[in-house]
């Protein structure tokens, strides 16, 4: 699946006009490895750009933007809180300390994920999931933030994050119940080491559950 899309958002009373290109991708393969097992993976794929500037700048509608992270992405990030590249935010916490942010919506204007999944029965109607998805969202242009959130073709498949995890899923026919739990394994944001897996916690920030209706893809 894919598609394109060229819009022109204009306020009626002539606020802001925005002039973009927006593209899409999303590539997916099921292997049957027995009656109800299978083997699965995705690439999903966009880019999306500003034609001309608004307000002296390229930018695009906020909710045209790409995000990674989430229960039908990448499972050990929360959602759209993946990226940009390998940036690290910060933030100031009650007590004044500086600490990471993982709170953050994360925009890009390219994204590149994938997933990795083999789907089998349990019990009845119930199935699991084990899993691997890798990504992550950059920018296209250098902005205050620095040159750490651009799109380079020499460097951006270092940055992508990897997470893995396990999941259950509820096959009620009319409804498919879905949790999944992931870890981080590798974080290209982490100040310092990336390979973050040997922090292993059951915490919101490195091993997030997802709750989910269906299945991831």
């Amino acid at each position: 699946m894919g598609g394109l899309t060229r819009s022109l958002y204009q306020d009626k009373i002539g606020l802001s006009v925005y002039d973009f290109a927006k593209v899409s991708a999303d590539y997916r393969r099921y292997h049957k490895l027995g009656p109800k097992s299978f083997f699965v993976y995705r690439i999903n794929t966009g880019v999306a750009h500003a034609l001309t500037k608004t307000d002296g700048q390229y930018t695009i509608p906020y909710d045209k933007y790409f995000f990674a992270g989430g229960s039908s992405s990448v499972r050990a990030w929360t959602p759209r809180r993946l990226g940009t590249g390998s940036y690290t935010t910060y933030r100031v916490n009650s007590e004044g300390k500086t600490e990471r942010d993982y709170y953050l919506e994360q925009p890009g204007e390219v994204l590149i994920e994938g997933n990795l999944e083999y789907r089998f029965p349990i019990y009845d109607f119930i199935n699991g999931a084990v899993f691997t998805d890798f990504g992550n969202v950059w920018t296209m242009q250098e902005e205050a933030r620095g040159d750490e959130t651009v799109f380079h073709f020499n460097r951006f498949y270092r940055q992508f994050a990897v997470g893995s995890g396990i999941g259950i899923r509820f096959d009620f026919t009319f409804l498919i119940l879905r949790l999944d739990i992931a870890t981080k394994v590798f974080d290209p944001t982490a100040p310092g080491r990336k390979f973050v897996l040997p922090n292993f916690e059951l915490s919101q920030n490195q091993t997030p559950f997802n709750l989910g209706i269906g299945y991831p893809f």
